[in-house]
């Protein structure tokens, strides 16, 4: 439940060696210098999209919604 607004926006929270193994080399190489052991992207985006690493979903999450606000579609009022 608490990654439902990251995925229904698109984007991933994966443990850093889901993401690992799930990029490509340029990706990697953009969260290597990061420390964290989760890892909050956008698979839609290449390798210059959403990229944010970390120790604490929670606290991911938080950034996230704080980062894109009133562009975020949230389940249940986006609804057509």
């Amino acid at each position: 439940m608490a990654n439902n607004i990251i995925e229904y926006n698109g984007y991933r929270l994966d443990p850093r060696a889901t993401f690992e193994r799930s990029v490509s080399p340029a990706l990697l190489e953009r969260a290597a210098p990061h420390k964290g052991n989760f890892v909050l992207w956008d698979p839609e985006s290449g390798d210059d999209g959403f990229l944010l690493v970390g120790d604490d979903p929670a606290e991911m999450e938080r950034e996230f919604v704080e980062y894109f606000g009133e562009y975020l579609a949230v389940p249940g009022k986006n609804v057509l």
